[in-house]
């Protein structure tokens, strides 16, 4: 009896073609057919694949045509007998070739003959098209193959690992038949091979069995049919760096919550397309060396923190898609968690391939409800569209045709997942999971894309409970709004925008970061990455305006090349990463004509029609689980910024722990830029455990994360600051008592960036508060309020004959109060800020009350070189009078105890600990009279004042 041998049959559903694979004569035959085409055509090809060769005669006679006789060539012997039977065996009847097509005929089991030779139809065996490892193996981390089967099933399939030593045989490592697999101390150094073999479990007779992917060539139920194996490598097997970087805070979470108790992390892990670019390589992470920018080196590390933390909810930022899907996905859900991932919504043809990932633990939540937001979509793309926030937006949208079309071209999108507890105790969340754009002349879109978001949210949430089987779900209760991301929104020029909406739970119209968008443009070939990159397409601009200065200008080309060398490289990228955030560090802010940055203050008035924001309330208290404290979770060279959140609501939810970052010392100290071997993101995780409120006993609902979270207190950011006033002195007196005072105080807070929303709050309402500035400690009020300027006169007893002099936070504002239009290029850009007062003429329409320093015809106008100060006047919108925080005619403070007997008359003291300036103030200048210059005070700037006004730009000294 003939063996039997195997006809593969491979026929994909909704494909219009299948594969007929044989060895016929003793070669392999691989047949494309169609599936509607009739069985004749295959038959007869392979029919004459398995006829004989014919002799030279033979093929001579077949050339002309005719038959040889008999004194001649044999004849050819006749074609075999070819015929597909109905059945497993030759009793069944041969099917007519001429009238059933391919796909009726190639059915699992029935036997073909070829001549002699007799073959058994194997309909879709098994088959694992590839097996692929994602990542460098590491001792103690897991590898998981990507595979991609066809008529298999993951839980049929048979896996063994081998390891190699020193390119010697491969030994099987006994133990290692699962998928997944960890490497163990003994396989350092050796390299990893893993071998699937495909299977498939029966589920029905093969003649009853419905034809697709599914089907099976077992004869009975429960039978395993096998296909042939296939195998990856990798290696050699790595130590992975010690201390790992998030050693110290897996010490913390080395078990899991449980109910009522909540972990929640957010974590931008850095997409792999941003960190294995050229430029990436030598300009933007040039400290990192390029083998720890590898995603295989990084994928690994980042799956380590994860699994360490045990969080229950996981948002992460820039996933790569492949990175999800290969990598992530199946590795979490080994570990009990179940993903969801939103790719970013870029141009057609560009988009990247890059999103968010939601991952929740199946033990705990349930999934209800799952959207992906597109922010474009919510926005009008022409003027007159119809959009669904078009009319919220509609005054800005008409001032600003460029917002409109960035809204276009920004690729952000967000994730809400409403969730349903499984355990008792817990409760439903909607988790939103977003990634806001990077530009940071572009907070009015990340503040508008916030409360577009949130506003999703809440009808999303609104919709649950309105509809009886999802509420039925949720068990009945409103799910309460978890919000986690990568904001971009630092806090190092005061509170953006965004912040503030989620913080307070409105934003006005003219708040200070509305006017930075006024600057924003999305235009071809201007010097800022944007949606496509790449040479040709659109990008985003802050362009025009009051033009920055040469020397910022060549700042931001400098950095803009090195953005633009970025998209070049990822052609597809629309965001790259961070790294705009280092122009952002590295430049003064740009402000349009009259852009009214005093427009909240008294009697100050807009100066445009220019609609720059508007009114925004969300319909949620939230608060930040932080309180704003955390200095930083982005540390790169050139820039350090908070950018990344945790907002819950804590009418439903409560902070229990911080899972504290890493200090600077652990990072490798001030110069431990991220990534690095340790750290294979340039963020770091944020990890925070919180607590449900017992049903029916939620707590108040009053956020206030800037206002009441900021007034508990805490230790000072250490922030450079100092201070500025006229009535500087010498000399220095023992605090050491009234420090420890100051400590307890309840009106001292520290220096801190998430306290610039108090000190603006109060000089608001018209209040004095004490500030470090660049030099000394100064008493601050608002400059446009009588009432303020009679208070800081009051408090500082001084006579209201001595001028005050004003404070503004950025240069472009020094030419709204004082001429300056006789000075020379560059001028203001090399002294401020800086630790100089510059004496001008007084605009006669500059925004400042009557009583500062009336008959006066010049102003003194500072910018320290503080961040804090300048974050509090940015935000207050106006220029702040500002003097030395000393009695007139006593000795000028370098640090908060000096002058306690002057904190009963502030609002708020803001300690940033004691300052290294000296205590003789700011460099005073008088540059009133064109071409001249006369020193008032000389100061602490005044050498380097006096050469750059003399040498560089020709002024003649007075005296």
């Amino acid at each position: 009896m003939a063996t039997l041998q195997k006809a593969v049959v491979r026929s994909l559903p909704g494909e219009p073609n299948m594969t007929i694979t044989l060895v016929v004569g003793g070669k392999q035959r691989n047949m494309d057919r169609p599936k509607d085409e009739l069985l004749e055509k295959p038959l007869t090809r392979l029919q004459k694949s398995a006829a004989p060769p014919l002799d030279r005669q033979q093929r001579r006679a077949a050339q002309k045509g005719k038959a040889a006789d008999a004194a001649g060539a044999p004849a050819a012997p006749p074609p075999p007998f070819v015929g597909l039977h109905a059945g497993p065996s030759a009793e069944a009847p041969v099917l007519d070739a001429g009238a059933t097509t391919n796909e009726q005929a190639w059915r699992q089991g029935r036997l073909l003959r070829i001549g002699d030779a007799q073959y058994r139809v194997e309909l879709n065996p098994p088959l694992l098209d590839r097996v692929e490892l994602h990542a460098r193996p590491f001792v103690g981390i897991p590898l998981m193959p990507v595979v991609q089967l066809h008529f298999a099933e993951e839980e049929a399939c048979q896996w063994r690992w081998f390891r190699q030593r020193d390119g010697g045989n491969w030994e099987q490592i006994a133990g290692a038949t699962s998928r997944r697999y960890t490497p163990r101390p003994e396989d350092a150094g050796c390299r990893l091979r893993v071998e699937c073999t495909p299977g498939r479990f029966a589920t029905a007779a093969a003649e009853d069995r419905p034809f697709g992917v599914n089907g099976s060539s077992s004869i009975s139920d429960g039978e395993l049919t096998l296909g042939a194996p296939g195998a990856a490598e990798c290696g050699p097997v790595a130590v992975p760096p010690v201390p790992a970087a998030a050693t110290p805070r897996h010490a913390l979470t080395q078990q899991p919550t449980a109910s009522p108790d909540l972990r929640v992390l957010t974590y931008n892990i850095l997409a792999d397309q941003y960190a294995a670019t050229e430029t990436a390589k030598n300009v933007i992470f040039a400290h990192c060396p390029p083998e720890y920018l590898d995603p295989d080196y990084r994928r690994p590390l980042v799956l380590s923190e994860l699994l360490g933390f045990r969080a229950d909810i996981m948002c992460l930022q820039e996933v790569d898609e492949k990175a999800f899907s290969a990598y992530l996905e199946p590795q979490l859900k080994a570990e009990g968690y179940r993903g969801l991932y939103t790719n970013k919504a870029g141009k057609a043809g560009f988009s990247v391939r890059e999103g968010s990932a939601t991952f929740y633990r199946s033990s705990r939540f349930s999934l209800v409800a799952h959207r992906g937001v597109t922010l474009k979509h919510l926005f009008p793309a022409k003027p007159g569209d119809p959009a669904k926030y078009g009319d919220v937006f509609a005054a800005m949208l008409r001032s600003s045709p460029q917002l409109q079309l960035a809204l276009q071209r920004v690729a952000t999108i967000a994730q809400i997942s409403l969730l349903a507890p499984v355990q008792p105790g817990d409760r439903p969340l909607c988790v939103l999971n977003t990634h806001l754009f990077f530009h940071y002349m572009a907070p009015h879109i990340r503040t508008m894309h916030v409360w577009a978001m949130v506003q999703e949210s809440h009808e999303m949430i609104e919709a649950a409970m309105a509809d009886p089987g999802t509420a039925a779900q949720l068990g009945g209760q409103r799910p309460s709004l978890l919000f986690c991301g990568d904001l971009n929104s630092d806090l190092n020029d005061g509170i953006p925008g965004a912040i503030e909406l989620l913080a307070k739970g409105s934003v006005h119209a003219d708040f200070w970061d509305w006017w930075y968008g006024a600057q924003f443009k999305w235009e071809k070939g201007a010097d800022a990455e944007g949606e496509g990159g790449g040479e040709g397409q659109e990008e985003a601009a802050a362009a025009g305006g009051q033009a920055a200065s040469a020397q910022q200008q060549a700042q931001q080309q400098h950095l803009a090349q090195q953005q633009a060398g970025a998209a070049a490289a990822t052609s597809s990228s629309d965001e790259f990463g961070e790294v705009a955030k280092q122009l952002h560090s590295a430049v003064e802010h740009v402000h349009p004509p009259g852009s009214p940055t005093g427009a909240s203050s008294p009697g100050a008035g807009n100066r445009q029609q220019f609609v720059a924001g508007v009114d925004l309330r969300i319909p949620f208290s939230l608060r930040s689980a932080d309180d704003l404290r955390t200095p930083f979770t982005n540390y790169v060279k050139g820039y350090q910024g908070l950018l990344d959140y945790v907002w819950y609501e804590p009418a439903a939810l409560e902070v229990v722990r911080e899972v504290p970052l890493p200090t600077l010392a652990e990072m490798g100290g001030p110069e431990g830029y991220l990534p690095s071997q340790r750290f294979p993101s340039d963020h770091l995780p944020v990890v925070f455990d919180l607590r449900f409120h017992a049903a029916g006993a939620a707590r108040g609902t009053a956020s206030g994360a800037i206002t009441s979270g900021s007034a508990a207190g805490g230790s000072s950011s250490g922030a450079a600051a100092g201070g500025s006033g006229e009535d500087g002195g010498e000399g220095c007196a023992d605090a050491g008592a009234a420090a420890a005072a100051a400590a307890s105080a309840g009106n001292v807070l520290p220096a801190a960036m998430y306290n610039v929303g108090l000190a603006a709050e109060a000089l608001g309402r018209a209040e004095v508060v004490a500030v470090p500035t660049d030099t000394l400690y100064g008493l601050a009020a608002c400059a446009n309020s009588s009432a303020a300027v009679a208070h800081i006169y009051a408090t500082k007893q001084r006579g209201d004959h001595k001028p005050l002099a004003i404070c503004v936070a950025d240069l472009q504002e020094v030419g709204r109060y004082g001429d300056t239009r006789h000075l020379p290029e560059g001028l203001l850009e090399d002294l401020l800020p800086g630790p100089v007062t510059l004496l001008l003429s007084r605009l006669p329409d500059a925004p400042l009350a009557a009583e500062l320093n009336p008959g006066v015809g010049a102003i003194g106008i500072r910018i320290p070189d503080a961040p804090f100060i300048r974050a509090v006047c940015r935000q207050h919108r106006s220029a702040l009078a500002l003097t030395s925080a000393n009695v007139s005619g006593g000795l000028s403070s370098v640090e908060v105890a000096e002058f306690q007997e002057l904190w009963p008359a502030c609002s708020l003291v803001f300690d940033a600990g004691r300052l290294d300036a000296g205590r003789s103030g700011s460099t005073v200048v008088d540059l009133t009279t064109p071409g001249q210059l006369v020193i008032r005070r000389r100061g602490s700037g005044f050498a380097r004042t006096m050469q750059l006004l003399q040498e560089k730009h020709g002024l003649k000294h007075v005296l």
